[in-house]
């Protein structure tokens, strides 16, 4: 009896290893969440669709092309959602001033319109981790860098700045105490309008666009400023209560960055991205 008993525990024994595989075997493949993320976010509580709330108007972030067919970073990282979060996505296009109204609205479950992350908390939403260091920098003719690359030569009483309305370029204008004059453009494209005849010497605006309207107007002989004037980081915003999916969201963004697809998109969409200090690999 007792040489029985302990064959059967022998037996028992061994047999456990593979009954804890089996296991681990079946949550994993019950889970259609990444690992190990799985474990933190509670499916849920996440959307069955992920409603992408794209800016229109906001490039080389997120913009309308002439064939409206919908381009940038943002577009391209978010191509790459469904595939890692396993979810349904739907890509909801509106002009940038719309998609924060859409998101408080229950529209859209994610905006991605080129926002900074004070921006976002500003408007009382919740950001994702920061993908993309950025901040206000100057686009001028070339000839002007050495001038009018840095705050000093900005502040002197010859220089004619201009910023575009709803940016923080006038208020970051105004703390610099400039000497010279000071005009708010309605739109980006006013402002670079006005660059090119000369009506102002340099038009400071999100890092980001001035690489945009440089590397399409340089035969006109526009250029950038590559050392930002100030520092951010461009974020995607959310719901407050919306936690499971924000941290799916980072989740995702962090492997980009450690697998460096998302360096690799950035030199694709961010003309001169690559030469400032900002850049992944610098």
């Amino acid at each position: 009896t007792l040489k029985k008993t302990q064959a059967t525990m022998q037996l028992q024994l061994l047999s456990r290893p593979f009954t804890i595989i089996i296991i681990l075997l079946l949550l994993s493949g019950c889970s259609s969440l990444p690992l190990p993320f799985s474990k933190t976010i509670n499916p849920d509580n996440l959307p069955q669709t992920i409603r992408v709330g794209l800016a229109t108007d906001a490039p080389p972030l997120s913009y309308r092309d002439k064939a409206k067919t919908v381009r940038g970073l943002d577009p391209q990282l978010a191509a790459g959602l469904k595939g890692y979060t396993k979810l349904e996505v739907l890509y909801v296009p509106l002009p940038r001033k719309e998609l924060l109204d859409a998101l408080k609205n229950n529209q859209v479950d994610v905006v991605m319109a080129g926002l900074s992350a004070s921006e976002t908390r500003r408007q009382g939403l919740a950001a994702t981790k920061g993908y993309l260091q950025t901040g206000l920098a100057p686009l001028m003719l070339l000839g002007e860098q050495k001038r009018l690359a840095g705050a000093d030569g900005l502040k002197a009483a010859d220089v004619r700045i201009g910023t575009v309305l709803g940016s923080s370029g006038p208020a970051y204008v105004r703390s610099l105490k400039a000497k010279g004059t000071h005009q708010i453009f309605a739109s980006m494209q006013a402002g670079v309008e006005a660059l090119m005849r000369k009506r102002i010497d340099v038009l400071i605006h999100d890092m980001p666009a001035c690489f945009h309207y440089a590397s399409l107007h340089i035969e006109q002989g526009l250029t950038p400023g590559t050392t930002p004037l100030t520092r951010e980081e461009i974020v995607w915003a959310l719901r407050p209560e919306d936690k499971d999916l924000r941290l799916l969201l980072d989740a995702f963004l962090q492997q980009k960055k450690e697998d460096g697809s998302l360096a690799a998109l950035i030199t694709r969409s961010l003309p001169f991205y690559s030469e400032t200090e900002l850049f992944p690999d610098n």
